[in-house]
C-alpha cells in the first residue's frame, strides 16, 4: 500500500513540476518574442528617424544646392552661346530634379506601404508609431502620392494603446 501511494504521489509531483516548467518555458518564450518585436520596431523607428533627418537636414539640402549650382554654372558658361544649348542645360536640370523626385517618391511610397502593413498586423497602434506613420504619410502626400489614402485611413482607425498597458 505504501509502495502504491509513493509511486502515484511521485508521478503526481513529477507531473506538476513538468507542467510548471512547460508553463515557464511558454512564458519566457512569449517574453522573448515580445522583446524581439520591440527591438525590431525600435530599429525601424531609428531608421525612419535617420532617413527623415537626412532628407530634411542641412547636409541633404547642401548636396541638392551643389547639384543645382553646378547646373547653373554650366548654364552661365553656355549663356554666351546659342539658346539651343541653354535650353538643353535647363532640360538637364529638369530631368535631374525629376529623377531625384521619382526616387524619393518611390522610396517613401514603398516604405509607407511596408510600415502600414506592419502596423495593420497588430490590433492596436502605439502613439510613437502613429507619429512616425504620420511623418511618412505627409512625406508621401508632399511628393504627390495619392494612393496612400487607403492605408492611411485603415492605420489611423486602429485603437491607440500606450506601451505601459502591455
Amino acid at each position: 500500500m505504501l509502495d502504491f501511494i509513493v509511486k502515484y504521489w511521485l508521478q503526481f509531483i513529477f507531473g506538476i513540476v513538468a507542467s510548471a516548467l512547460s508553463g515557464a518555458l511558454v512564458y519566457y518564450r512569449k517574453q522573448y518574442k515580445k522583446a524581439k518585436e520591440l527591438k525590431t520596431q525600435e530599429q525601424k523607428r531609428n531608421l525612419e528617424t535617420t532617413i527623415y533627418n537626412i532628407l530634411t537636414g542641412e547636409k541633404y539640402q547642401e548636396q541638392l544646392e551643389k547639384i543645382v549650382e553646378k547646373k547653373i554654372d554650366i548654364i552661365s558658361q553656355k549663356s554666351d552661346s546659342k539658346d539651343k544649348e541653354l535650353q538643353q542645360s535647363l532640360n538637364g536640370i529638369k530631368i535631374d530634379i525629376q529623377k531625384m523626385q521619382n526616387a524619393l517618391t518611390l522610396f517613401f511610397s514603398e516604405r509607407f506601404k511596408e510600415y502600414a502593413i506592419t502596423l495593420l498586423e497588430k490590433p492596436y497602434i502605439y502613439p510613437d508609431e502613429l507619429d512616425n506613420f504620420q511623418i511618412l504619410y505627409d512625406s508621401c502626400k508632399d511628393l504627390g502620392e495619392n494612393h496612400v489614402e487607403t492605408f492611411y485611413k485603415k492605420v489611423i482607425s486602429l485603437p491607440l494603446k500606450n506601451r505601459e498597458e502591455i
